[in-house]
């Protein structure tokens, strides 16, 4: 499956269940809800503001899905939510101000399953920078335990996966 694929897949469940919970596949059921999507220039205003150049994958799933909730039992719970541009900002930056001793993030969501962040690590040069953080290790160690479980992916592969995977594979 190419990116493209997954994201039109994701698209038509969202069109479809508009927050309602979904069969999408036998014995597989899940709430999709595309708040909003966003053209090249709202997502590159997130750039010049955290420093960071965003993959081509993610202006794709932005101009596509956009701000929404997948894989959930709800448009509000279980799985990966992801933000509009400013709250991208404006979460990383939250995060930064608070711990500046730390690696730097772009935050582009939250996973609600467990209540874990999701975004790249601005600061790892490599384009498997992308990665959902345990919320059961503290912020200053997301990197290390990243490395160490070597859970960094890069995004687009992330999404093939987690349409595959029927969102299973999404933490």
């Amino acid at each position: 499956m190419s990116l493209a694929e997954a994201l039109l897949q994701l698209r038509a469940w969202c069109d479809l269940s508009r927050g309602d919970v979904i069969e999408i596949a036998p014995g597989v059921t899940g709430s999709f809800q595309s708040r909003g999507t966003f053209a090249a220039e709202a997502v590159r205003a997130i750039e010049p503001e955290l420093g960071f150049e965003l993959p081509p994958a993610y202006y794709n799933f932005m101009a596509i899905i956009g701000e929404s909730s997948l894989f959930g039992w709800s448009p509000h719970g279980g799985g990966p939510r992801f933000y509009h541009p400013q709250q991208v900002i404006e979460t990383s930056q939250e995060w930064a101000e608070a711990r500046p001793e730390v690696e730097r993030f772009c935050f582009v969501g939250e996973h609600r399953s467990m209540g874990d962040m999701m975004g790249f690590c601005i600061d790892r040069p490599s384009l498997a920078n992308f990665d959902v953080y345990c919320h059961e290790y503290p912020f200053e160690e997301y990197v290390a335990v990243s490395d160490e479980i070597q859970s960094w992916r890069e995004f687009g592969p992330y999404i093939i996966r987690m349409v595959l995977s029927h969102g299973t594979d999404s933490l």
